[in-house]
């Protein structure tokens, strides 16, 4: 158990579980009013960080994923699009006197079309009573796991909120 005391610890056990410090608090006996203080005390203690860092060496291993998988599934999510997994069919429909209307289908691939790679960027499929439903991965989060995973994410706020937005500057380039 390390140099921890028994909350301490069941703190750090608790926090690998999801990654929520206030509920890690309270599940360990910490005060429920405190417990986001407290978290916060704990997550910057050297010893915890270590028995988390610790816990979180042994969940890879006995599920033996590693950095690497981890950065493929991620860059899979972030490279996905929905034409990956569907495709837009029209068909023109003749009408009265002589116009024509255009109908816009969306159609599941086969699956035998999907490459098997790309299944890990579908969160699910359904079927509703509108029609089938696909929905992916959210692309912005893989995106930002993977620049915090690969230390690409050292941009400012501001420079945040233009890429989410979709506006930059324009890069300034100089030439010789």
């Amino acid at each position: 158990m390390s140099d921890l005391n028994q909350r301490q610890d069941r703190f750090a056990v608790e926090y690998v579980v999801d990654g929520n410090g206030k509920r890690a608090a309270i599940a360990a006996g910490y005060s429920a009013t405190s417990a986001e203080v407290t978290a916060s005390k704990l997550l910057r203690h050297p010893k915890v960080g270590a028995r988390i860092a610790e816990l979180n060496q042994e969940a890879a291993r006995r599920v033996s994923v590693d950095r690497d998988e981890i950065l493929r599934e991620l860059s899979i999510i972030a490279r996905a699009k929905i034409t990956d997994f569907v495709d837009w069919q029209q068909s023109v429909i003749p009408q009265e006197g002589g116009e024509s209307k255009t109908l816009t289908e969306i159609c599941l691939r086969a699956m035998d079309e999907i490459p098997p790679e790309k299944m890990a960027a579908l969160a699910r499929v359904e079927n509703t009573r509108d029609g089938i439903r696909v929905v992916l991965h959210d692309k912005l989060s893989a995106l930002r796991d993977l620049a915090r995973l690969l230390g690409l994410d050292g941009a400012s706020a501001d420079d945040a909120q233009k890429v989410e937005t979709g506006w930059m500057e324009p890069r300034k380039e100089v030439v010789n």
